[in-house]
């Protein structure tokens, strides 16, 4: 067994490629899967936002379809919305608000809170909000 010298055994190391393919997926594997996971995310994130904004959507429309849509009925539709929707971190509330002509309308206003699995945006998550009015109907 003949003992290389440091150049020729720089020069061998040089021409080696086994292992470079598993060195190269150990350097960017964990990128892709990083992007790979908040692609992900993201895509729950905007399912979810867009289901909170058809219920609250089908809730106002459900309540002005009634006759006489008051208070009451339109929080009926929007709390039989809300539960059809079981969806955690999503928060509804109705309150009653006043039309630029003086009437009376309900404002129903549902927000999305998506945590942030990841500390490393050091954010409380990613919040959707949406509002509807429902003109109310006048005694």
């Amino acid at each position: 067994m003949s003992k290389l010298s440091p150049r020729q055994t720089l020069a061998a190391l040089k021409r080696d490629r086994s292992g470079a393919t598993a060195i190269e997926f150990g350097i960017l594997g964990p990128v892709f899967l990083a992007m790979l996971c908040g692609i992900m995310f993201l895509g729950v994130y905007m399912f979810n936002s867009k289901r909170i904004d058809a219920a609250t959507f089908d809730a106002a429309r459900q309540a002005m379809l009634v006759s006489e849509p008051n208070l009451t009925t339109v929080k009926a539709e929007v709390d039989a919305a809300f539960k059809k929707l079981n969806l955690d971190g999503a928060t509804v509330k109705v309150k009653l608000g006043t039309r630029p002509d003086g009437g009376e309308e309900a404002i129903i206003t549902a927000e999305y809170t998506m945590l942030d699995p990841t500390s490393l945006l050091n954010t409380k998550g990613f919040v959707h909000n949406v509002e509807y009015r429902v003109p109310l109907w006048e005694n």
